[in-house]
């Protein structure tokens, strides 16, 4: 509980070495620089734990490290936790993935899903209704003719189900491209989904149609046992230095100050209207 820097740094540099052998091993923490101080009036300390790997393993903002006594009785008169002080950020930041999951919430046997949802920001109007075995394009469509979202790039990640019937569970993989830095999560609208049973809606009672659905943005929650990121979404990161300004339909110029001599910038221009930007 009083380890030194280094002996703090070496540990994290090592997390993932298998059975001693350095050359076997899925590091995920690259080099760091780690400090220690006093706090509480000396009646603990804590480390400052800074990533300097930033463009192999640890580019951009990482997920927080995971704190644990090694034995429960370690943390009876003590505490652990991680404070976030500073984000990772990119200098040309990072597109955020959003995972839109929709699963019959009957599972022996699962049922097939059947009916139409809409996506879209809290704060704006949503999205057309998509069919529940929707491809790829036709979400990507519906969300690029909402107010709050540009343009967009999505997969559909998983099907469960067989080919020759509805799926009991799909799942899309949402790649904001203009949308800049950490987003807040999209809003799904699920009135007119439900299970099918020999073509009828499941009736399950209480209102429960039979359906769950989950929106996973670039949230960065571990497992706390495994101390592993529970999702493969991914939070956005806005460039280092980025601003962005919107200017009227008769301007023709605009004037760019407060720049930094010898820093390299990258500028891009985008078009407006009512059905979003341009790329």
């Amino acid at each position: 509980l009083d380890a030194p820097g280094h002996e703090v740094r070496r540990a994290l540099m090592t997390i993932g070495r298998k059975d001693g052998d350095y050359f076997a091993a899925d590091y995920v923490i690259g080099d760091v620089s780690v400090t220690r101080s006093r706090i509480r009036n000396a009646r603990g300390f804590a480390w400052s734990v800074t990533f300097n790997d930033v463009e192999g393993l640890n580019r951009g903002d990482q997920i927080p490290l995971t704190p644990a006594f090694p034995r429960a009785g370690h943390g009876r008169d003590a505490s652990l936790e991680v404070v976030e002080l500073v984000r990772g950020q990119r200098s040309h930041g990072h597109a955020e993935v959003q995972i839109v999951k929709i699963a019959s919430s009957r599972s022996l046997p699962p049922r097939p899903l059947r009916g139409f949802f809409r996506l879209g920001f809290e704060s704006s109007a949503l999205s057309q209704y998509i069919p529940v075995n929707g491809s790829a394009l036709q979400v990507e469509e519906a969300l690029e003719l909402t107010e709050q979202v540009g343009q967009v790039r999505v997969s559909k990640a998983a099907v469960f189900g067989s080919p020759s019937s509805p799926p009991s569970q799909v799942e899309w993989r949402i790649t904001f491209d203009t949308n800049v830095g950490d987003l807040p999560p999209l809003v799904l609208d699920g009135e007119y989904l439900a299970v099918d049973r020999g073509g009828e809606d499941e009736d399950m009672g209480g209102g429960d149609k039979g359906v769950e659905f989950v929106v996973l943005d670039g949230d960065t929650t571990v497992d706390p046992t495994t101390g592993i990121k529970r999702y493969a979404s991914v939070v956005g990161e806005a460039p280092a230095g980025y601003g962005s300004q919107l200017v009227g339909p008769g301007d023709r110029s605009f004037t760019i100050r407060n720049l930094t001599t010898g820093t390299e910038y990258f500028v891009a221009v985008s078009a407006r209207n009512v059905l979003g930007a341009s790329s």
